[in-house]
């Protein structure tokens, strides 16, 4: 099946907000309580925790009975680094985030801009005062 996602119309995924917007093409298979979606997406503005990392292109799975959501084959140009990687997100009462971001031919001033933004967003959403 081939369509269009707009990720913040979506709305979050427990307190998980990813936003982007582009293409897809997706695969839906599964028993009825064990639904998985699959799907390809070339997304500009693809953001997540926060990091804003343009225009990407990735392959998601969306587990539904394990409420997890895997990126593989994940790249993105951005700033002026080149950036691939993959995550992994558990959903739900213990929420778990791991990601493996690399960026090549990224200069001191763009890591920094990367981090900076996570830590805002990190700061505002998760450390409340």
């Amino acid at each position: 099946i081939q369509g269009f996602i707009n990720f913040e119309k979506l709305g979050p995924i427990s307190s998980t907000q990813l936003k982007g917007r582009g293409p897809i093409d997706f695969t839906i298979y599964g028993e009825k309580k064990d639904i998985t979606f699959d799907f390809n997406a070339e997304l500009d503005n693809f953001e997540i925790i926060g990091i804003n990392l343009g225009h990407s292109k990735a392959k998601f799975k969306f587990a539904l009975e394990y409420s997890s959501l895997t990126i593989s084959e994940f790249n993105s140009q951005s700033l002026d680094a080149k950036i691939n990687g993959i995550g992994y997100f558990k959903f739900g009462e213990n929420d778990h985030v791991d990601l493996k971001i690399k960026m090549s031919d990224a200069n001191l001033l763009s890591t920094k801009k990367y981090f900076q933004r996570f830590m805002l967003s990190w700061r505002s959403t998760y450390h409340r005062v």
